[in-house]
């Protein structure tokens, strides 16, 4: 994650200092390209898989998921993440107050300084018009898993670092 992180944000024209991961996991990032009428369902698709990985992992309810959004589309993400019944049995933290929640819907400047066990993370190319800084956060919140949900093409060098 971090290299495909320093490379997306390296190819943008901002170099990052070399930073060493505190572990390696293979396969940790992917990225899903969607239509833009399925930008929602495939995330909430993506929340409930990741949901239940994490349930096989930790038991129910166990780790953390994070759905990263441009600013402008946090609000939507909201509203449809927790009007879909498909996440009913866990919790979804809209606010950046409850920190029990199993799902966390935020921003990348709400992401700054906290850990997910996965990030999915919602058209990266606007949250790097948004700041090169946001980007980079928001790609480095997964302590796990990376992933990449767009229907709008990837940053330069991101689509490099999945392979």
């Amino acid at each position: 994650v971090l290299r495909a992180a320093s490379k997306t944000l390296g190819e943008a024209g901002f170099p990052v200092r070399s930073v060493r991961p505190a572990r390696d996991i293979s396969g940790s990032f992917t990225a899903r390209p969607t239509e833009p009428k399925n930008l929602i369902p495939s995330t909430i698709s993506a929340v409930s898989d990741w949901a239940r990985f994490l349930d096989g992992e930790y038991g129910p309810g166990g780790g953390t998921i994070a759905v990263i959004t441009p600013e402008a589309l946090t609000g939507q993400v909201k509203d449809s993440l927790v009007d879909s019944s498909a996440l009913d049995e866990w919790s979804i933290n809209t606010k950046g107050t409850d920190v029990s929640s199993r799902i966390h819907v935020i921003d990348s400047a709400q992401a700054k300084g906290l850990e997910f066990d996965v990030v999915i993370l919602i058209e990266p190319r606007e949250i790097l018009v948004e700041g090169p800084g946001n980007l980079y956060v928001a790609m480095t919140r997964p302590t796990r898993q990376l992933h990449v949900i767009h229907s709008t093409p990837l940053p330069e060098g991101m689509e490099e670092a999945e392979n």
